[in-house]
């Protein structure tokens, strides 16, 4: 695993009742401008090497890091919000995530993610936050707009899962046909899930995959819809 040098985080963190509690330290991650911020070492380095995993996947993906990000875990959630398994803030450069213990009790049971293990969830969710910072980092001529930003996370998240876990996550997706409209700001706010098979399916036919999340990353290829 990769190793990790210990910094210390100026100033105690300081929290309102049932705010995420995060760690006193931060661990900076060895060849990569990231640092994570989780009490337990063992699970910064587990972040430092999913991380590292996730910057050359994304690579593939024409996602390269240009500034700094910092990757908070918490323990009781990434915002006050305990539905919400992650989230990027672009001001900060911050992503935050809910550990693995608190992924086990708070996943939806009626969730494609509850069918999976809680560890290899929260290594996904890495990828996931990871390639929304990316995204917002890419030059480009205007901003992503969400279906674009959510369609690159859901296809890196589910690109870095394990074969095994992927068929979990989508299982009876290949038999049923999702139109690729499904793709779309309204639907990946109303059902993530249905939104996140629409997403692999389009990824994995022929002629899509990385090549197109490229076009996404350039803005040359877009989800955009004009609204009425």
């Amino acid at each position: 695993m990769q190793a990790i040098l210990r910094l210390a985080l100026a100033g105690a963190l300081a929290f309102l009742t049932g705010a995420p509690v995060w760690a006193e330290q931060a661990l900076a991650c060895e060849a990569t401008d990231l640092t994570v911020e989780v009490p337990d070492p063992d699970l910064a380095a587990r972040v430092c090497a999913t991380a590292q995993s996730g910057l050359d996947l994304l690579a593939e993906f024409g996602l390269v890091q240009s500034k700094t990000i910092r990757i908070q875990v918490g323990s009781q959630g990434a915002l006050h919000d305990t539905d919400c398994m992650g989230s990027f803030d672009a001001g900060a450069g911050l992503i935050r995530l809910s550990d693995p213990a608190t992924l086990a009790r708070s996943v939806n049971p009626g969730s494609l993610w509850h069918r999976i293990d809680a560890w290899a969830l929260f290594d996904s969710l890495v990828i996931h936050e990871l390639s929304h910072a990316l995204l917002q980092q890419a030059d480009r001529a205007s901003a992503p707009c969400l279906a674009d930003h959510e369609y690159v996370a859901y296809a890196a998240q589910l690109s870095s899962l394990a074969p095994a876990d992927r068929a979990l996550v989508l299982d009876g997706s290949r038999e049923e046909r999702i139109d690729p409209a499904h793709i779309n700001d309204f639907i990946v706010l109303m059902d993530p899930d249905l939104f996140a098979r629409a997403v692999w399916q389009h990824f994995s036919a022929p002629g899509h995959g990385a090549a197109f999340v490229r076009g996404i990353v350039a803005g040359r290829l877009s989800f955009y819809v004009e609204p009425f």
